[in-house]
C-alpha cells in the first residue's frame, strides 16, 4: 500500500471525523472511500516525523498539536486519480497540507492542482520516484568497489 497524508491547520479531530462520517463509509476505526482508500486518524506523526518537520507543521498551524489522517491506497490499482480526488475533497473543505510517501514536502492545495514539482516531481509520483530510485540503485551497483 502507498500512504497519503493530510495534516489540518485549524479543525479539530472531533470536526475531522464528523466529516468522515458524512463523506465516507465507515468501517470500524476508518473510513473507506470508493472501495480503494482507506483513511484513518494518524496518531504516530510525534514518533515518526522527523523533528524538523513536526516544527514546520506546528509553525504554518501555530498550534502544538499534530491532527492528521492517513489514506492508504490500494495496490491494486495506479491510484493516482483517487488519491488527487481525495486529498482535492479534503483540503478544499479545511485548510491544512498533504504529504505523500515520497517526499516530507507539504502539498498546499494550488501546488497538487497546478501539478507542482518538488524535486522534480509532481504530488504522489510513485513511479517517477520509483524509476529514479531504480536508476540510482543500478548505478551504484556499476560503482567499482
Amino acid at each position: 500500500m502507498r500512504s497519503v497524508f493530510i495534516l489540518f491547520k485549524e479543525a479539530s479531530r472531533a470536526k475531522i471525523a464528523q466529516y468522515f462520517d458524512t463523506k465516507f463509509t465507515q468501517n470500524g476505526v476508518e473510513w473507506i472511500r470508493d472501495g480503494s482508500v482507506y483513511i484513518k486518524f494518524y496518531d504516530d506523526a510525534e514518533i515518526e516525523f522527523e523533528p524538523e518537520l513536526l516544527e514546520r507543521l506546528r509553525t504554518f498551524s501555530g498550534r502544538n498539536e499534530v491532527v492528521a489522517a492517513v489514506a492508504d491506497i490500494s495496490g491494486r490499482i495506479p491510484g493516482e486519480q483517487e488519491v488527487l480526488s481525495f486529498c482535492l475533497q479534503v483540503l478544499g473543505d479545511f485548510s491544512g497540507w498533504a504529504m505523500d510517501d515520497y517526499s516530507s514536502h507539504l502539498w498546499s492545495i494550488e501546488e497538487i492542482k497546478s501539478k507542482s514539482l518538488h524535486a522534480g516531481h509532481p504530488f504522489f509520483d510513485y513511479l517517477g520516484w520509483y524509476d529514479e530510485k531504480s536508476k540510482e540503485r543500478a548505478t551504484q551497483s556499476l560503482e567499482p568497489m
